[in-house]
């Protein structure tokens, strides 16, 4: 059972395949960019929660890994239990460097006095508290100057101790970096991804972008920067105060950015079918006749749900992940219905007084219909298959207890009637609504009823009790 929607893993040789979302065109598009823009560069691909960053960083670094470009990876959200980024920095480029640095002492004995000199600044860190203090509006170099010692006291005048012990150390650091990526003899440039800067605790991602503009603004590096920029100044804000303009901020240490382009409702829901596992599910209940269509039925009915109410990613992978869940708590051989299962979860959430009034013994189906019929217009639900359905298994699951249902029932009848001539294509499609309406109502009322609201209740409450916590991106 699959919990929550599959990671990708990219092949290193077919970077590309599973591209769900259609990424390569945007990562061929930003590879020529990279190649027409003299480095050093601090690149941002911006994209909300769900996007898919991780996958498209991945897919582009394997790219590029093809094009016989150096590449080096670092993921901040997996580092930041460490005191200091630069530490783990190091330590991520001392492990990943090995397949490009050669058996060369001179190479050899750069990258250790590079690391070495690394770990000398790190401890020499500028006060978390001066950062505090300054909300990091103050560039460090100012922080020299007698009028800002005089303004911040002491706690000035211990960082320009600790800036004046390390400038030395960090013109050093530069040098011996830049020895290595040249001995190295590697082809240009050094491409350096960090991931999930924004799930990192406010002060490590700053102190991080820290690191990245006064240490590694080398010639021959460029640095790609995975984040959802939004949240990551919320973050920002949040320990610094709401006044601090904080993307003004974060634009001192992003040259460019470039926002990802987010896929339509119905690609990522087919993206999320396949992560989740249902392909399977639903093949080893195709061998019942009778929930043959059931798949499409639970597509149709998420895209339309997910449109209609102009659903984040976010809330397409939480609904995705309840529906999941109510399916998987059903065994094989018994009816699920899709699409009522999901309108059913999608009315507790957008209307709780009309789900619950519904789900009573003597709920009426009235309610619900009419708020059913307000989120579509009439020309376009009579062409609507799966919206005939809909609003015939809610007729059935109430046949039994409301009297209205056989109202509407003759109704439909009517119409049946009424239009058996009919051929102008308003009649022709109430005809073909009342009678997919009528066809279910005969298949599921009765001594034949298989729609058991109160099953389908329970099932919901139960997957209410459970809660989703944020999930890594999975496309």
């Amino acid at each position: 059972m699959e919990l929550k929607a599959r990671q990708l893993v990219i092949d290193p040789d077919n970077p590309f395949a599973g591209d769900l979302l259609g990424r390569q065109s945007e990562v061929e598009n930003l590879t020529t960019l990279l190649s027409n823009l003299n480095p050093p560069m601090v690149l941002a691909v911006n994209g909300r929660w769900g996007a898919g960053k991780t996958t498209f960083v991945q897919m582009w670094a394997s790219y590029l890994k093809q094009k016989g470009l150096p590449v080096l990876s670092f993921n901040a959200w997996e580092t930041d239990f460490s005191e200091d980024p630069l530490v783990a920095f190091l330590g991520e480029m001392n492990q990943n460097l090995g397949e490009y640095l050669t058996n060369s002492g001179a190479v050899t004995e750069s990258w250790e006095r590079c690391k070495k000199v690394g770990g000398e600044i790190a401890k020499r860190a500028i006060p978390g508290l001066v950062r505090i203090a300054t909300a990091g509006v103050i560039n460090v170099n100012e922080l020299i100057q007698g009028e800002a010692v005089e303004l911040l006291g002491t706690a000035a005048t211990d960082a320009v101790k600790s800036y004046e012990q390390t400038r030395s150390a960090i013109g050093e650091f530069k040098e011996m970096l830049a020895n290595v990526i040249t001995e190295a003899n590697m082809q240009l440039p050094l491409v350096i991804f960090v991931d999930e800067l924004d799930r990192c605790r406010p002060t490590y991602a700053i102190q991080l972008l820290e690191r990245i503009k006064h240490l590694f603004d080398q010639p021959e590096i460029v640095f790609v920067l995975s984040l959802d920029l939004e949240q990551l100044c919320h973050s920002i804000r949040a320990v610094y105060g709401e006044g601090l303009d904080a993307a003004g901020y974060l634009r001192r240490f992003i040259d460019i950015e470039y926002t990802l382009s987010s896929p339509s409702p119905e690609v990522y829901i087919q993206q999320l079918y396949t992560s989740f596992g249902l392909s399977e599910y639903f093949e080893v209940r195709k061998k019942y006749r009778e929930f043959q269509y059931d798949s499409e039925h639970l597509v149709q009915s998420l895209c339309w749900m997910c449109q209609t109410f102009d659903y984040t990613l976010r809330d397409i992978e939480q609904l995705f992940s309840r529906v999941n869940l109510a399916l998987r708590a059903t065994p094989e051989d018994r009816f699920m219905f899709p699409s009522l299962l999901v309108f059913l979860i999608v009315l507790k959430d957008t209307n709780t007084g009309i789900y619950r009034a519904f789900i009573r013994d003597n709920g009426e189906v009235a309610p619900v219909i009419d708020y059913l019929y307000s989120l579509m217009p009439k020309e376009q639900r009579l062409n609507n298959f799966h919206f005939s359905v809909l609003e015939g298994l809610l007729l059935a699951s109430k046949a039994q207890t409301d009297k209205s249902c056989d109202e509407r029932l003759l109704g439909y009848r009517r119409i049946l009637q009424a239009n058996e001539a009919g051929q102008d294509e308003v009649q022709y499609a109430e005809r073909t609504y009342a009678d997919t309406i009528i066809h279910v109502l005969k298949d599921h009322t009765g001594a034949r009823a298989r729609v058991s609201l109160k099953e389908l209740f329970h099932r919901i409450e139960l997957i209410s009790q459970f809660k989703f916590p944020e999930q890594e991106e999975n496309s």
